[in-house]
Formats: structure tokens, C-alpha cells, sequence
């Protein structure tokens, strides 16, 4: 695992790649998320020891103990994002920022709880995805790549990431993020995502993630 280092006196970005043992990644994928954190203040670490979740508990623990460590980008490892956007992400200065996730069957992965997860099923209603400059809010969205304040960490109590049979680690994470400190997550329609099996190249040579698929899902 790699480990953080403060660089100079400045706020730093923690990239955060959970991931599970002995996973690697294309070379694309490697270029392309250097592409994107080029001209970028970073420290980067992958875990890959356990589960996605106590991965995810470690980086955060690892991050908080960073010293000039701001923010936290979330980032899976096989997402493909655009090049330059997170500094645009950054200047929203809101809390909670994430790109437009979709799942591996291309749908979208962001939108609205229904239900309470005992009497009634816990639904996540999927909003459509937001166009180019603009932004919607949402309770929670796949934590694919995401830009989150140190703060949240540090007004939550441990532990932050807990798989359970009715929500996933990012989900349970969000849903307490909006319960206990009233914090939505902001999708921001200039990060379209996608995974690297989804992308396509257009006719002018740029990478474009495929078109989305709205759906909502049972999470229960």
C-alpha cells in the first residue's frame, strides 16, 4: 500500500483507490487518471488488503492523519473520467461533489431513498442525469469518484463504512451523511463517468462514456 505524504504547506487532495487483493489495472486506466490529476496537489494510496469497505475505513483514517490533507477523491479502479475537472469540482465548494456515476450495466447510480428498509423497501430512485454546467442534488450516489471534505470524517463517528444487507458502504455512508449532518451530495453534469469497458471513441478522437439508462433499483 502506498503511503500519504504532505507536500509543502498547502491543501492536498488524498486520491483513495480501494480495490480488493490482487487487482490490477489496464495501462490505460493509468495514463488516463494521470491525465486527469495533472496539475493537481495529490497524495495518492490504493488498498488492497480486505474488503472494499475496510479499505475504504483505512484511506480515510490514513488521509485524516495527513497533515494539509483537505479532501478525500474517492476513486474506483476502473473509472474513467474527463481530463482537467477537478478543479471545477473543487470550486462548486460545496462538501459532497461527484461526477455522473453509472453502474456496469450503464445506468445511472445516483438519485433519491424511498422507503425505510424495514416496513417498506428502501428504493434509490434514479434522478436523470444532469447536463453540461449544470448540477443536481441527490442522497446518494455510487462512490466511483467523489470529492469529499476531510470535516465529514471528522463530524462522523467510526466507523464510516459498514456493508450491510440493505445498503452498501457508500450508500450507508451517504444516507448518515444526510441524517446526521444534513449533507446532500451535488452531481455535477460537467464529470460524465464511465467505466473503462463502457467508453467509446467519437469520430474527432475523444473518449465519451456511453449513454445512460435510467432505472430505479430495489436496494432491499
Amino acid at each position: 500500500m502506498n503511503n500519504f505524504h504532505q507536500r509543502g504547506n498547502f491543501l492536498i487532495i488524498a486520491v483513495c483507490v480501494p480495490t480488493t487483493h490482487g487487482r490490477t489495472v489496464s495501462l490505460m486506466w493509468a495514463v488516463n487518471t494521470h491525465t486527469v490529476l495533472a496539475n493537481v496537489p495529490h497524495v495518492l494510496a490504493v488498498r488492497t488488503d480486505y474488503s472494499v469497505d475496510r479499505n475504504r475505513e483505512a484511506l480515510a483514517e490514513q488521509a485524516l492523519a495527513t497533515p494539509g490533507v483537505a479532501h478525500i477523491l474517492w476513486m474506483d479502479d476502473d473509472i474513467w473520467p474527463p481530463p482537467n475537472v477537478v478543479p471545477g469540482m473543487l470550486a462548486r465548494k460545496y462538501p459532497i461533489v461527484s461526477g455522473v456515476y453509472v453502474d456496469k450495466q450503464n445506468r445511472m447510480c445516483a438519485g433519491m431513498f424511498s422507503g425505510d428498509g424495514s416496513k417498506t423497501p428502501l428504493v434509490l430512485n434514479r434522478v436523470p442525469a444532469p447536463a453540461a454546467g449544470q448540477i443536481t442534488f441527490v442522497d446518494a450516489v455510487g462512490l466511483g469518484f467523489c470529492l469529499m471534505e476531510t470535516n465529514i470524517f471528522r463530524r462522523l463517528k467510526q466507523p464510516w463504512f459498514e456493508s450491510a444487507s440493505s445498503l452498501s458502504e457508500d450508500f450507508r455512508l451517504f444516507r448518515r451523511c444526510g441524517d446526521e449532518l444534513g449533507i446532500r451530495v451535488l452531481l455535477d453534469g460537467n464529470v460524465p463517468l464511465g467505466h473503462e469497458q463502457q467508453m467509446r471513441l467519437s469520430i474527432n478522437g475523444s473518449v465519451q462514456p456511453l449513454a445512460t439508462v435510467m432505472q430505479p433499483t430495489v436496494i432491499v
